[in-house]
C-alpha cells in the first residue's frame, strides 16, 4: 500500500502542472494543511510521513494509519474503524472496545459494561426491555424488577415490596410498613402502631391505633363499631349502644326498646310503655292511655280525656272536650 501511494506521488510530480494539481488535491507537506476533517485526535502510533499522504477528500483520504473512503461513511485508524451506518468499532488498541451495529440500534460498550440491541438494554447490574420490563441493581445491593402492568418488585436493606396487576395485589414488608392485599377481596396494612384492614371493599373495614387506644370496624349494612379513650359506640339495624366514659350510656333494641342512663338518671322507652327518673323527678307513660310524673314540687296525670296537674300548692285539671 505504501509503495502504491509513493508511486502516485511520483506520477503527480512528473510535470509542473501535475505538481500544482497535487498541491491543490493533497495539500502542502505541513501538518496544518491536511485538507480533511477526518481525523483530528492524537494517533495511538506515530503517523506516517506527510509526503505519503493521499487526499482526494471526501472520496478518499490516506495517511498511515488513518484512511477514509467517502468520508464519513468509511474510516480506519489504529484506534477505530467504521463502515457507517452498518458497523463501527472504537478502541482497537485497547482490551475493552466499543462496538456499534446500525447505531443507535445496537451498541456493545465493554468499557462501561453497557450493551443494547433495541429494545433490549443490559449490563452487569441491569436488564431493560423498553418500555415494559426494567430490572436494576444499585451499588447498595438494592434490586428493582418491573414488568408493566403485571408486577413490580423492590428490595433493599429496609425490606421488600411486591405489587402485581397494576397494584391490585401487593405484599410489602419494610421497616416502617407491612401490608398484604388483594383488592377488593381483602387487605391489611400496618404502620407504626396503626393498622387498617378491609374485606370485600367497600363493605368491611377495621382500623386500630395502639398509641391512641382507638379503633373500630364496620361491615355495611350490618354494623358499625367505633371506640377511643372517651367513648364506645356500636350501631346496627337491631341493636345499638353508646357509652361515654364520663358516665352516660344508652342501649337500643329496635324497635323493641331503648335504655339510657347516667349517674343521675334513667330512661327506658318501648313502643307502648316508657319511664324515667332523675334525682327528684320520675315519670312513666303507657301509650295511648296515660302519662304521669311526680316530683318534690308537684304531680301530673293526663289521659286522652283529661287530667290533673299540681305544683307549688296549685292544682289544675281538665276534662276533654268539656
Amino acid at each position: 500500500m505504501r509503495f502504491v501511494f509513493r508511486n502516485i506521488g511520483r506520477i503527480f510530480r512528473s510535470g509542473t502542472m501535475l505538481y500544482l494539481a497535487a498541491m491543490f488535491v493533497s495539500g502542502c507537506a505541513t501538518d496544518s494543511m491536511k485538507g480533511t476533517p477526518f481525523y483530528t485526535g492524537a494517533y495511538a502510533s506515530k503517523p506516517g510521513p506527510v509526503e505519503d499522504r493521499v487526499n482526494l477528500w471526501p472520496l478518499f483520504y490516506y495517511r498511515n494509519p488513518a484512511m477514509s473512503v467517502l468520508w464519513p461513511l468509511i474510516e480506519l485508524t489504529d484506534t477505530h474503524f467504521a463502515v457507517r451506518p452498518i458497523m463501527s468499532v472504537y478502541g482497537l488498541n485497547e482490551e475493552d472496545k466499543v462496538c456499534n451495529v446500525f447505531w443507535p440500534l445496537a451498541s456493545f460498550n465493554e468499557r462501561t459494561g453497557k450493551r443494547r440491541i433495541f429494545p433490549f438494554f443490559w449490563g452487569e447490574d441491569y436488564l431493560n426491555i423498553f418500555p415494559l420490563y426494567w430490572h436494576n441493581r444499585s451499588v447498595h445491593d438494592a434490586v428493582s424488577d418491573v414488568f408493566i402492568p403485571f408486577w413490580s418488585y423492590f428490595r433493599d436493606s429496609h425490606g421488600y415490596s411486591i405489587r402485581m396487576l397494576g397494584s391490585l395485589v401487593g405484599f410489602v414488608d419494610r421497616s416502617n410498613c407491612i401490608s398484604r392485599y388483594a383488592w377488593p377481596i381483602f387487605g391489611n396494612f400496618q404502620q407504626q402502631g396503626a393498622s387498617y384492614s378491609f374485606f370485600l371493599w367497600p363493605l368491611g373495614h377495621h382500623w386500630r391505633n395502639i398509641h391512641e387506644n382507638a379503633g373500630g370496624s364496620i361491615f355495611l349494612p350490618v354494623y358499625l363499631h367505633k371506640y377511643d379513650t372517651t367513648s364506645d359506640m356500636f350501631l346496627s339495624p337491631l341493636y345499638s349502644a353508646f357509652t361515654d366514659f364520663n358516665g352516660t350510656s344508652w342501649k337500643a333494641f329496635l324497635p323493641i326498646c331503648c335504655y339510657a342512663y347516667n349517674d343521675h338518671s334513667r330512661r327506658h322507652f318501648t313502643p307502648l310503655f316508657s319511664y324515667g327518673n332523675d334525682r327528684d323527678f320520675r315519670w312513666h307513660l303507657i301509650l295511648p292511655l296515660y302519662y304521669a310524673s311526680h316530683s318534690e314540687t308537684g304531680n301530673t296525670f293526663f289521659t286522652m280525656l283529661g287530667g290533673r296537674h299540681s305544683k307549688d300548692g296549685k292544682t289544675y285539671w281538665m276534662a276533654l272536650p268539656l
